[in-house]
This record gives C-alpha cells, sequence and structure tokens, in this order.
C-alpha cells in the first residue's frame, strides 16, 4: 500500500498541470514502477515549477507514529530543498488524517521557524486533497490549471491571521473542505 500510494501521487502531481518536472524518490523496476517507497533521507517527490518548488511527503501512519516518523523528514527534507532552489519552496504532507501533535509541529514550522527559519508546510487529509483535486478536476481535464492557481492555494493554505497565534483555528480552516473546494477554484 505505501508503494501503490507514492505512484499514485507521483501520477497525480504528473497530471496536474504545468510543471517543469516531476521526480519521485522511489526506485523504479525496468517497468517504469517503483520497487519500493522512497528510502529516506529525501522527499517522496518533487515538483519543480516556474515560480516555485514542492516536496511532497504521503504517508499512510495515523496517531501519533504519524509525528515520530513524519514531523522532523518532512521538515527536514523541505529544508534540503530550500537551500538548493532559488524559488520559494513548498511542503505539501498528505495523511489519512491529520494528528494533532503532526498538526502542531507543522504550525510551529511555519510560524516559528525550524533552524531559524519559516517554513510552508501544507498538511492536508486524504478527503480534503481529493476535494482539492475534485475542484480542480475540469481544469486538469482542460489543461487549463496552471502553477500559479496551486501556488494561490497553497498561499491560502498557510497559516494567517489569527491563525498564527493559535493551531486549532488553522487545523479547523485546511479541514473545512466547503471552503477549500472554493479556494481552489478562485
Amino acid at each position: 500500500a505505501p508503494v501503490a500510494l507514492e505512484f499514485a501521487a507521483f501520477r497525480s502531481f504528473l497530471a496536474l498541470n504545468d510543471a517543469i518536472a516531476v521526480k519521485p524518490n522511489y526506485p523504479l523496476g525496468d517497468d517504469g514502477e517503483p520497487t519500493s517507497t522512497a528510502p529516506g533521507g529525501g522527499t517522496d517527490l518533487y515538483c519543480d515549477y516556474e515560480t516555485f518548488s514542492l516536496s511532497v511527503e504521503v504517508t499512510l501512519s495515523r496517531g501519533r507514529s504519524q509525528l515520530v516518523m513524519e514531523g522532523q523528514p518532512v521538515q527536514r527534507h523541505l529544508r534540503d530543498i530550500e537551500k538548493d532552489s532559488k524559488k520559494p519552496t513548498y511542503g505539501l504532507f498528505l495523511a489519512p488524517s491529520l494528528y494533532p501533535d503532526t498538526i502542531n509541529t507543522f504550525w510551529a514550522a511555519n510560524v516559528i521557524g525550524y533552524e531559524g527559519q519559516v517554513q510552508r508546510i501544507i498538511p492536508l487529509n486524504f478527503d480534503s486533497w481529493k476535494v482539492y483535486l475534485s475542484a480542480v478536476q475540469p481544469q486538469i481535464v482542460s489543461g487549463a490549471l496552471k502553477h500559479t492557481q496551486m501556488l494561490r492555494f497553497f498561499e491560502w493554505a498557510l497559516p494567517a491571521g489569527d491563525e498564527k497565534t493559535n493551531s486549532l483555528l488553522w487545523a479547523e480552516r485546511l479541514n473545512n473542505t466547503e471552503n477549500l473546494a472554493k479556494v481552489a477554484v478562485s
């Protein structure tokens, strides 16, 4: 299941829009299919766009193990990309559900910083990501979805206003699928 998840994430980002590059970190077999999940030490998927870079991390983990397995690595992998990129860099974390401690960790990285610099990490559960993809599906099919629209969505998804002092408000907004769908197509 984890291998299939990473492969599905790769295919979905290939289909999304005008990426310059979409590079999975997992090893490939002779048939072009992944043979295992991405090894530790790097992001699951790297996407390069004209105006920004994106690190995508996907997991099936839930509960407390999610924070232990993903919290620091997501931040560290994003920081490695940030160091090498001359563009703004975002991290997208996708999971079946989001453990509160995981959300709080990414909130702190976005608001307070990680290793002395704030990051841009958007944690979404699978249902929220599905709402986003469903909202932009007509634009994906027609080829009209551009990376700048996805960038506006990522900017919207970062903590803002009162959310910069209250991670619960931020988590509530990210889980409001009705608002998420509206923003996705704006």
